[in-house]
Formats: C-alpha cells, sequence, structure tokens
C-alpha cells in the first residue's frame, strides 16, 4: 500500500470516536449468533492478517471499503447492519472488508488509526481515509449516498470491476477453511488465497520501497491498472532471468487481471451455468473465482470440466498451469490439482 494518503471529506464527521482498548458494550455472542453482530455475507466479508494483503490486491479491480471495528461492541452493530446494506445495494460495484480491530491490531496499526469504528476506502492498493467514529443517526441516513459516492470515485480512476458475491454458506466454508490453515478460531475470517498465498518474504519485496530495479516498470504498470502492460514486461524479466519467482508469480497475476479484471462475475457466473460444455465460459469463471480468492473452486471447476470433455483437456492444462505461480510453492491446494491434472493427462 503507498504512503500516501488522500483525505476525502463524504459529509461524516470523526465525533464518536471509540479507543481501541476499549472493551465495554461487550457480547459474547459472535457474528450470526442471536445477540450478535450482522454476519459477513453478500458483498461482505471478513479480513484476517494473512488475507489483508490480496485484498488489498483486489482494490486494483473494484473498491474495497475497508471497516475497521470491533466484533464484539453492541454500539456498532447497528452501523454494521446499515453498512451491509448500502454496500449490497451497489450489486458488487464494491467490496466491505470488515475487520476487528480487537483480533488483529496489527490492521488497525498499519492503517494509522486513532480509533474505531473507521472506514478506509481502498483504490488500486491506495489508502483513502474515509472517517473515524460512531455516526449518529442523521449520518447513517446518508450512508446509501456516501457509498454510491464512493463507487464513482472508483469509477473515475478507472476501477470498475465487479466485486464476488458471497452466500452465508460460502462464508462458513471459507471461514472454515481459514481456520484449518492459520490456526485461529474459526471466527469471521475469509481468505481470499488466490493472492495472499505469496510467501510473506516475497510479498514485502514487491512493496513501493523495494522493488527490484528490473521490476519497476511492470510494478509501475500494474499500479496504473495495465495489467497487460504489466503481463509484458514481468514476461521480459523472465525472459532474462527464469529463476525469478517473483516475477513468474507477477506475470500469472497480471495475465489473470488482465482477462478478467474488468469482468462482470453474475454475467460470467451465468454464463457458465447457461453453458456447462463450453471451455471458454468455464474459464471465464475459474478466472473469477481466483481473483475472488476461491482457489479450490477454480482448480475443480476445470479439473471437473476436463474430465468430462476430454477435448478441452489441453485448454484446461494451459489454465491451471498459469495459475499455479500465483500460490507458494507447498500450498497443498496446489498439490492436490497437480495430481488429478497428472491422472487426468496419463
Amino acid at each position: 500500500m503507498a504512503d500516501k494518503q488522500e483525505k476525502m471529506n463524504v459529509g461524516i464527521s470523526l465525533a464518536g470516536a471509540v479507543d481501541l482498548s476499549t472493551v465495554a458494550h461487550h457480547v459474547d455472542a459472535k457474528p450470526g449468533e442471536k445477540g450478535g453482530a450482522p454476519k459477513a455475507g453478500g458483498y461482505t466479508i471478513d479480513v484476517t492478517t494473512e488475507s489483508f494483503e490480496s485484498v488489498v490486491r483486489s482494490s486494483q479491480t473494484y473498491p474495497v471499503l475497508l471497516y475497521v471495528w470491533i466484533a464484539d461492541d453492541d454500539r456498532l452493530f447497528k452501523l454494521t447492519e446499515v453498512l451491509h446494506k448500502a454496500v449490497d445495494a451497489q450489486k458488487g460495484g464494491i467490496q466491505l472488508a470488515r475487520i476487528d480491530a480487537k483480533k488483529y491490531p496489527a490492521i488497525a496499526q498499519a492503517l494509522q488509526l486513532q480509533g474505531v469504528p473507521a472506514l478506509v476506502l481502498l483504490l488500486g492498493g491506495r489508502p483513502i481515509p474515509i472517517t473515524q467514529g460512531v455516526p449518529d443517526a442523521s449520518e447513517l441516513a446518508q450512508m446509501d449516498r456516501v457509498v454510491a459516492r464512493l463507487v464513482e470515485l472508483a469509477h473515475k480512476q478507472g476501477i470498475s470491476g465487479t466485486a464476488p458475491h458471497m452466500e452465508s454458506s460460502d462464508q462458513d466454508s471459507q471461514d472454515s477453511e481459514s481456520s484449518a490453515s492459520d490456526g485461529s478460531d474459526g471466527y469471521g475470517t475469509a481468505r481470499m488465497d488466490a493472492q495472499a498465498d505469496a510467501a510473506p518474504s516475497e510479498t514485502s519485496e514487491t512493496t513501493n520501497a523495494n522493488v527490484p530495479p528490473t521490476h519497476q516498470k511492470a510494478h509501475d504498470l500494474a499500479a496504473q491498472g495495465d495489467f497487460s502492460g504489466a503481463a509484458l514486461e514481468y514476461g521480459k524479466v523472465l525472459e532474462a532471468d527464469p529463476s525469478d519467482r517473483i516475477a513468474a508469480r507477477e506475470h500469472a497475476k497480471a495475465l489473470l487481471l488482465a482477462r478478467s479484471a474488468t469482468a462482470n462475475v453474475n454475467k460470467v457466473r451465468e454464463a457458465a451455468a447457461a453453458n456447462p460444455d463450453d471451455v471458454d465460459a468455464q474459464l471465464a469463471v475459474a478466472d473469477v473465482d481466483l481473483i475472488g480468492g476461491f482457489v479450490d473452486d477454480a482448480f475443480s471447476r476445470l479439473l471437473d470440466f476436463a474430465a468430462s470433455h476430454r477435448e478441452a483437456l489441453d485448454e484446461v492444462r494451459k489454465r491451471l498451469v498459469s495459475y499455479f505461480p500465483i500460490c507458494r510453492d507447498d500450498d497443498p491446494r496446489v498439490a492436490r490439482a497437480r495430481r488429478r491434472l497428472s491422472v487426468l493427462l496419463y
């Protein structure tokens, strides 16, 4: 994320800020349980420290509104409900990413927040502070308009992709997977692993301050949203040094985003459902699955399709091979997909 932050006045004050250490108004119920906060779902996800980087990267494709809150503070439940409805009303025009500051204080600290709740817009990986504090009733009534303005701002900056829609059952599945992989208790987490699975040491090397000189042009193009140009430049880096794993990963991401960054997710899914034997339709929906972080869904969809459409096996193989560098080398999902692909090939 860029260091420079742009402030934007959208008509909500900073009154009512809650200190990060506040423990009053605690409830024992988890989100979705009786007496608890609204559960994630629709165009709202819950974020962990492990998935935060991928959420930042997703903001290259569609705007992300970070909502930093305390998930067990009942004073924030009404605001949370209003935000959910305002974001859902945009039908994928923006994603709400909830961050529990009590559970993941490092993210709140990285955003340089003085209190919660706080709203921060992510556009192209760049944070734009919106507000901190609990809005009053009149400000809550403006939330639909505020969120709509944020979507308009994103469009003006060329960021107009569609955020993935998540059913409640999908959120539960993502929560369980995250809990198993990161040791958390499964409380309100949703991983966007397609991009988060780069090793931490590799991810840190591609921050603005530490971009390898040979990567700079490609990095800048990607930051500007020119993913086709970025893919071309990363390809040149790989030609000069085929062992550059960071370039291989970023090249794969750029190719993916060049194809599908601005895809209308709902239309892509409808086309795939209406054309179950069309390889291009299945490849397109696998792309949006991967961009949305549904790695297993992307892999399984293509492998299942290839198993019943042998004539499309080579196209599926090429697409899967292009996906693999995006994940960690030791990602068990990649290992499983490679094994299934080998069986299909031989």
